[in-house]
């Protein structure tokens, strides 16, 4: 059960990240609906529901959003310390915070959004997984957040776990992170650690589209 709870979460996470999603996503939904009203406890469905609709509101879906919230709370209910659950809920509240219309009530659903991808991670600290969707999502927020920290944590972790444990990581994850980490430190102001993981990825995948990206941010910091 494990080993295919992590290769679902890794397929939704690269299909979050890169847009790969081979399956339309609405059939895809249907299936899972379906599949709940058989079996309104499953565990395994409810997570992959919330997941699919956690992508669909990604997209700018609010009912989607409104649905995942509803989908993944009845599965902490039902487990409460289901670390993923806390996690693609944390992603969707912030979702939430985004369709809000008045600013404070934004500030609230992602604050809300940031503790439950807190409690995840704090339940699973060593889950690649968690540590990249709250990574990406610490990154793109704005600095009032002051998440910055966070998301240059996660991602290290995740990439030291590669030379800690062996762990292999497939090379389009690897270049991504690396990129996100430059823009991560760059952000932060600390332009040497920015360079340094750019000229990782010229390094390592000299020829690949993130090499040519690193070339022009690294040239654009001389200017």
């Amino acid at each position: 059960m494990k080993s295919f709870l992590l290769l679902l979460i890794i397929f939704f996470l690269f299909s979050m990240i890169f847009g790969q999603i081979k399956k339309d996503e609405t059939a895809m939904i249907h299936e899972m609906e379906n599949a709940l009203k058989k079996d309104p406890a499953n565990k395994e469905i409810l997570l992959k529901l919330g997941v699919l609709y956690h992508n669909t509101g990604l997209k700018g879906d609010k009912e989607a959003v409104h649905k995942g919230e509803e989908v993944l709370k009845r599965l902490i209910k039902i487990d409460p310390n289901n670390a993923e659950a806390h996690c693609w809920l944390g992603s969707i509240l912030t979702l939430k915070g985004r369709d809000a219309t008045f600013p404070i009530k934004k500030i609230i659903h992602v604050k809300e959004g940031l503790k439950e991808m807190d409690r995840a991670v704090s339940l699973s600290p060593e889950n690649i997984n968690l540590r990249i969707v709250r990574g990406k999502k610490a990154l793109g927020l704005p600095d009032i957040f002051n998440r910055i920290d966070i998301a240059i944590e996660d991602f290290e972790f995740v990439l030291s776990l590669k030379e800690r444990k062996k762990i292999k990581l497939p090379d389009t994850l690897i270049r991504e992170l690396l990129m996100d980490l430059g823009e991560a430190y760059k952000k932060k102001g600390d332009i040497s650690e920015a360079k340094e993981r750019w000229e990782r990825v010229i390094e390592l995948y000299p020829d690949s589209d993130e090499a040519n990206r690193a070339r022009k941010l690294i040239n654009d910091l001389k200017k």
